[in-house]
């Protein structure tokens, strides 16, 4: 970790349970160990949810840390850990929206010593030149994330290009985790096949994982309506829709009422269909209609009814007078006297989470939530997931890095909706992205490296 200290950029990547936050918690550590001062740092993410979550893992990290016997200079050195700023990209940039340029830039850089951007894979090439443009000269800026989970919606595939060229040059810069420390090691084969991009490999992984995984092949809409229903079932036996406590009934109400919650919510994330596609019969809309139809049928809920407990919802739009982020999954749930009420979980103020409650007439831009792309599914984690391939061996929208995100998002069980034909065809579109970067850092000379503090 000492490798850390005097360097511009480092980039730290690894895949799912492999101890990327842990490993930047050390870093920000030792950077302030051999830093004069303390550091000021600076930490932000490309969307709103993955800085929320990014902010929690650093609180959490840092209260394990002060809970063990550390000795009392680490323990100072923890108070460079940010607890309360964690923002996105372009408020940490400042953009305006009007005019969409960023008001920090070279000629007005970033205030701080430590830069630090999670779920960098995401990053897209002009956000990464203003980002470089902002970062103060003799300050550090830390990238991590998965470089091979999706790239980008935008041009570019920065973190991939960045790993690939530190690496072929053995450079020190580059970080990467390899372990998982998840006990779920039948999963991790089949992650690794998806990488090695071997169908062969990818099935003796999903038989090899017992009961952990399965693959239904989905070849049209009829073996679709099939999954969907046991789907259905699933969640419809999930105690995603208990009563609370009416506000105010009893002294402890408030605090039941969030325990159920608390509880529904993570009932809910237990279990999460994540589709390919956002539109077509194959599509997450389309194929949320059909679970919230079947749902209502199964829970008796009128058809004309918009709101109804156990209706879930995704956040497409951040909205900071809310703290609630695009991404962010809701549950509407009904109290005693039939009051219904959205409820989030979020980061409280100690890092734990916690769980907030809104009006429905209250809340920013929604879509369904019992199905969502895999795009939307980054950073995001569930017990049992289920990944829906479209029946299209040619269709070029399904790819090897969009394959990986998808499964990768399982700690305990996955499902493949998908036949063979469609698996190798996603395991061999390898999606190669054209931004030029990697061409241009091969031809830069190697930076010279500060000699490191202290």
């Amino acid at each position: 970790m000492r490798a850390v200290g005097g360097r511009r950029l480092v980039v730290l990547t690894g895949g799912p349970g492999t101890g990327k936050t842990t490993t930047v918690l050390r870093m920000l550590l030792m950077l302030q160990r051999h830093a004069p001062a303390p550091l000021r740092v600076r930490a932000a993410a490309p969307t709103g949810k993955a800085a929320q979550r990014l902010l929690q893992a650093l609180r959490t990290g840092r209260e394990a840390l002060l809970a063990t016997p550390l000795p009392q200079p680490w323990r100072t050195h923890a108070d460079c850990i940010p607890q309360d700023d964690a923002v996105t990209l372009h408020r940490l940039l400042e953009l305006h929206p009007r005019t969409g340029r960023f008001g920090r830039d070279a000629g007005r850089p970033l205030a701080a010593d430590v830069v630090v951007v999670d779920e960098a894979s995401m990053v897209d090439l002009a956000m990464m030149r203003a980002l470089l443009d902002a970062v103060p000269p003799d300050a550090t800026l830390v990238l991590v994330g998965d470089a091979d989970q999706l790239h980008s919606v935008a041009a570019g595939s920065v973190l991939m290009d960045l790993v690939h060229v530190l690496e072929a040059e053995a450079a020190p810069e580059l970080v990467r985790l390899c372990h998982s420390f998840r006990a779920e090691h039948a999963l991790q084969a089949i992650n690794q096949a998806v990488l090695a991009g071997d169908p062969g490999q990818l099935a003796g992984a999903v038989e090899a994982a017992g009961a952990s995984a399965a693959c239904h092949p989905v070849i049209d809409a009829a073996s679709l309506q099939a999954r969907l229903q046991a789907w259905a079932r699933r969640l419809a036996a999930l105690p995603i829709r208990p009563e609370l406590p009416s506000a105010g009934s009893t002294p402890d109400a408030g605090d039941r009422r969030r325990q159920l919650a608390a509880e529904a919510l993570r009932a809910l994330a237990s279990s999460q269909l994540l589709c390919a596609l956002r539109e077509g019969p194959f599509g997450a809309e389309a194929i949320n209609h059909v679970i919230e139809r079947l749902l209502r049928q199964a829970w008796s809920e009128p058809v004309e009814r918009e709101w109804y407990p156990g209706r879930t919802v995704l956040v497409t739009r951040n909205d900071y007078a809310l703290r609630l982020f695009n991404g962010d999954l809701g549950l509407c749930l009904a109290d005693a006297d039939g009051q219904l009420r959205v409820w989030f979980e979020t980061a409280g103020d100690n890092g734990q989470p916690t769980v907030r409650d809104f009006a429905t007439g209250a809340l920013p831009a929604l879509e369904g939530g019992f199905a969502i792309t895999i795009h939307k599914s980054q950073g995001s984690e569930y017990g049992h997931a289920a990944v829906l391939l479209p029946p299209d061996a040619t269709s070029r929208a399904v790819s090897r890095q969009l394959l990986y995100t998808g499964v990768s998002r399982a700690r305990h069980a996955l499902e493949l909706w998908a036949t063979t034909d469609v698996l190798a065809a996603a395991l061999a579109n390898d999606c190669p992205r054209s931004g030029g970067l990697r061409d241009q850092l091969r031809q830069q000379p190697p930076s010279p490296v500060r000699e490191e503090a202290g």
